[in-house]
Protein backbone atom coordinates (compact mmCIF):
# COMPACT_ATOMS: atom_id res chain seq x y z
CA UNK A 1 0.00 0.00 0.00
CA UNK A 2 1.01 3.45 -0.92
CA UNK A 3 0.21 6.79 -0.18
CA UNK A 4 1.28 10.47 -1.23
CA UNK A 5 0.33 13.35 1.40
CA UNK A 6 -0.85 16.43 0.66
CA UNK A 7 1.96 18.60 -0.88
CA UNK A 8 2.82 22.00 0.49
CA UNK A 9 0.43 23.19 3.92
CA UNK A 10 -2.87 22.60 4.11
CA UNK A 11 -4.30 24.11 7.32
CA UNK A 12 -7.57 23.27 8.70
CA UNK A 13 -9.64 24.97 11.49
CA UNK A 14 -11.75 23.09 13.56
CA UNK A 15 -14.68 23.65 14.25
CA UNK A 16 -15.64 25.52 11.41
CA UNK A 17 -18.25 26.91 12.57
CA UNK A 18 -19.26 28.13 16.40
CA UNK A 19 -22.44 29.29 17.90
CA UNK A 20 -22.04 31.31 21.06
CA UNK A 21 -25.62 31.70 21.70
CA UNK A 22 -27.47 33.43 23.68
CA UNK A 23 -24.67 36.06 25.91
CA UNK A 24 -25.48 38.24 28.54
CA UNK A 25 -24.77 41.95 27.40
CA UNK A 26 -21.62 43.35 29.11
CA UNK A 27 -20.10 39.85 29.49
CA UNK A 28 -17.62 37.95 27.00
CA UNK A 29 -18.15 34.25 26.15
CA UNK A 30 -15.20 32.41 24.50
CA UNK A 31 -14.10 29.42 22.10
CA UNK A 32 -11.12 27.71 21.23
CA UNK A 33 -10.01 26.51 17.88
CA UNK A 34 -7.69 24.11 16.93
CA UNK A 35 -5.13 24.97 13.76
CA UNK A 36 -4.12 21.80 12.69
CA UNK A 37 -1.21 21.26 9.67
CA UNK A 38 -2.56 18.35 7.44
CA UNK A 39 -0.43 18.75 4.79
CA UNK A 40 3.78 17.95 4.07
CA UNK A 41 5.16 21.31 4.67
CA UNK A 42 5.47 23.63 7.05
CA UNK A 43 2.59 26.61 7.29
CA UNK A 44 3.58 30.22 8.34
CA UNK A 45 0.92 32.61 10.17
CA UNK A 46 0.75 35.88 8.63
CA UNK A 47 -2.02 37.44 10.29
CA UNK A 48 -5.49 36.72 11.63
CA UNK A 49 -9.10 38.94 11.22
CA UNK A 50 -12.41 39.52 12.02
CA UNK A 51 -14.23 40.35 9.25
CA UNK A 52 -16.09 42.91 10.70
CA UNK A 53 -13.96 45.39 13.30
CA UNK A 54 -15.14 47.38 16.11
CA UNK A 55 -18.32 44.69 16.82
CA UNK A 56 -18.53 42.10 19.71
CA UNK A 57 -16.11 39.79 18.03
CA UNK A 58 -12.78 39.38 18.49
CA UNK A 59 -9.26 36.81 18.82
CA UNK A 60 -6.95 36.09 21.50
CA UNK A 61 -4.08 33.72 22.55
CA UNK A 62 -3.30 33.06 19.11
CA UNK A 63 0.11 31.48 17.69
CA UNK A 64 2.67 34.69 17.39
CA UNK A 65 3.06 36.18 13.82
CA UNK A 66 5.66 34.67 11.45
CA UNK A 67 5.92 31.66 13.29
CA UNK A 68 5.50 28.34 11.78
CA UNK A 69 3.63 25.11 12.04
CA UNK A 70 4.78 21.91 10.94
CA UNK A 71 3.28 18.69 9.23
CA UNK A 72 0.69 17.34 11.60
CA UNK A 73 1.60 19.90 14.13
CA UNK A 74 -1.51 21.89 15.85
CA UNK A 75 -1.42 25.32 17.51
CA UNK A 76 -4.89 27.20 18.92
CA UNK A 77 -6.74 30.53 19.14
CA UNK A 78 -9.64 31.50 20.91
CA UNK A 79 -12.94 33.45 19.56
CA UNK A 80 -14.55 35.32 21.33
CA UNK A 81 -18.25 36.77 21.56
CA UNK A 82 -18.94 40.16 23.90
CA UNK A 83 -21.92 42.11 22.74
CA UNK A 84 -22.42 45.30 23.84
CA UNK A 85 -26.89 45.87 22.98
CA UNK A 86 -28.67 42.96 22.66
CA UNK A 87 -29.47 41.70 19.51
CA UNK A 88 -32.39 38.90 19.50
CA UNK A 89 -31.99 38.02 15.81
CA UNK A 90 -28.16 37.85 16.41
CA UNK A 91 -25.03 38.21 14.76
CA UNK A 92 -22.43 37.04 12.62
CA UNK A 93 -19.25 37.23 11.29
CA UNK A 94 -16.23 35.71 9.61
CA UNK A 95 -12.95 35.14 11.17
CA UNK A 96 -9.97 34.42 9.11
CA UNK A 97 -6.87 32.91 8.97
CA UNK A 98 -4.16 34.20 6.64
CA UNK A 99 -1.09 32.29 6.16
CA UNK A 100 1.84 31.28 3.64
CA UNK A 101 2.89 27.71 2.18
CA UNK A 102 6.15 28.53 2.40
CA UNK A 103 7.11 25.35 0.22
CA UNK A 104 4.66 26.42 -2.98
CA UNK A 105 5.20 30.28 -1.94
CA UNK A 106 1.27 31.13 -1.88
CA UNK A 107 -0.89 33.30 0.40
CA UNK A 108 -3.64 31.39 1.59
CA UNK A 109 -6.64 32.52 3.85
CA UNK A 110 -9.26 29.74 5.61
CA UNK A 111 -12.02 31.10 7.81
CA UNK A 112 -14.40 29.83 9.90
CA UNK A 113 -18.23 31.52 10.68
CA UNK A 114 -18.89 33.24 13.90
CA UNK A 115 -22.58 33.47 15.57
CA UNK A 116 -23.78 34.66 18.90
CA UNK A 117 -26.89 36.60 19.99
CA UNK A 118 -26.44 39.47 22.81
CA UNK A 119 -28.92 38.82 25.27
CA UNK A 120 -30.31 40.01 28.41
CA UNK A 121 -32.38 38.84 31.31
CA UNK A 122 -35.62 40.79 32.13
CA UNK A 123 -38.23 40.55 34.45
CA UNK A 124 -42.15 40.10 33.43
CA UNK A 125 -45.40 39.37 34.78
CA UNK A 126 -48.52 37.20 33.34
CA UNK A 127 -50.63 39.16 33.26
CA UNK A 128 -48.74 41.97 31.87
CA UNK A 129 -51.20 44.85 32.33
CA UNK A 130 -52.05 44.26 36.21
CA UNK A 131 -53.83 42.42 38.16
CA UNK A 132 -57.40 43.08 38.98
CA UNK A 133 -58.77 41.31 42.10
CA UNK A 134 -62.12 42.79 41.53
CA UNK A 135 -64.90 43.67 44.13
CA UNK A 136 -64.87 43.20 47.96
CA UNK A 137 -67.24 44.19 50.87
CA UNK A 138 -66.91 46.34 54.04
CA UNK A 139 -66.48 46.38 57.19
CA UNK A 140 -67.71 42.56 57.16
CA UNK A 141 -64.47 41.50 56.87
CA UNK A 142 -65.10 39.48 53.02
CA UNK A 143 -62.37 39.44 50.80
CA UNK A 144 -62.28 39.59 46.82
CA UNK A 145 -61.06 36.54 45.30
CA UNK A 146 -57.96 35.32 45.62
CA UNK A 147 -56.19 35.71 41.66
CA UNK A 148 -52.84 34.18 40.77
CA UNK A 149 -50.60 36.36 38.68
CA UNK A 150 -46.67 35.09 37.42
CA UNK A 151 -43.70 36.66 37.59
CA UNK A 152 -40.43 36.21 36.68
CA UNK A 153 -37.57 35.96 33.86
CA UNK A 154 -39.18 36.81 30.23
CA UNK A 155 -35.32 37.22 28.78
CA UNK A 156 -33.11 35.04 27.35
CA UNK A 157 -30.11 35.08 30.06
CA UNK A 158 -30.68 33.59 33.50
CA UNK A 159 -31.48 36.09 36.40
CA UNK A 160 -31.20 35.99 40.17
CA UNK A 161 -34.80 37.02 41.78
CA UNK A 162 -33.79 38.56 45.51
CA UNK A 163 -37.36 39.62 46.56
CA UNK A 164 -40.36 41.82 45.78
CA UNK A 165 -42.34 44.33 47.79
CA UNK A 166 -45.48 46.74 47.55
CA UNK A 167 -45.32 50.08 46.99
CA UNK A 168 -48.31 52.34 47.12
CA UNK A 169 -50.91 53.93 49.61
CA UNK A 170 -52.85 51.11 49.77
CA UNK A 171 -50.55 48.28 50.34
CA UNK A 172 -52.05 47.82 53.60
CA UNK A 173 -55.25 46.20 51.71
CA UNK A 174 -53.83 43.95 49.46
CA UNK A 175 -52.84 40.22 50.94
CA UNK A 176 -50.10 38.35 49.73
CA UNK A 177 -52.10 34.49 49.93
CA UNK A 178 -49.17 32.99 48.29
CA UNK A 179 -45.66 33.76 47.55
CA UNK A 180 -42.42 32.09 46.11
CA UNK A 181 -39.62 31.41 48.87
CA UNK A 182 -36.65 32.88 48.23
CA UNK A 183 -33.21 31.30 50.08
CA UNK A 184 -30.46 33.78 51.14
CA UNK A 185 -28.83 35.52 48.45
CA UNK A 186 -32.03 35.17 45.87
CA UNK A 187 -33.43 32.24 43.69
CA UNK A 188 -31.79 31.41 40.12
CA UNK A 189 -34.29 31.63 37.03
CA UNK A 190 -33.09 30.59 33.99
CA UNK A 191 -34.98 32.15 31.01
CA UNK A 192 -38.70 32.40 30.57
CA UNK A 193 -38.92 30.38 34.42
CA UNK A 194 -42.04 31.96 36.42
CA UNK A 195 -42.72 32.30 39.72
CA UNK A 196 -45.76 31.76 40.93
CA UNK A 197 -48.17 34.60 43.40
CA UNK A 198 -51.76 35.02 44.69
CA UNK A 199 -53.15 38.03 46.15
CA UNK A 200 -56.39 39.05 48.09
CA UNK A 201 -58.10 42.32 48.27
CA UNK A 202 -59.33 43.01 51.59
CA UNK A 203 -60.79 46.20 51.89
CA UNK A 204 -60.15 48.08 55.21
CA UNK A 205 -63.64 50.00 55.18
Amino acid sequence: VRGIGRQGCALRVAPERVEFGDVRVGSEAGVELTLINEGMDPCLFRSFAIESEGGPFGFRDGPELESQIGSGESATVTVTFAPIEPRPVGERTNFFVNYRDVAMEENRRTSVVLLGVGAEALIGADPFDGLSLGEATAPDGCGSEIRPVEVGNVGFVPLTFQGWEFEGDACARFVPVRVPELPAGGKLLEAMQMERFEFQYQPAE
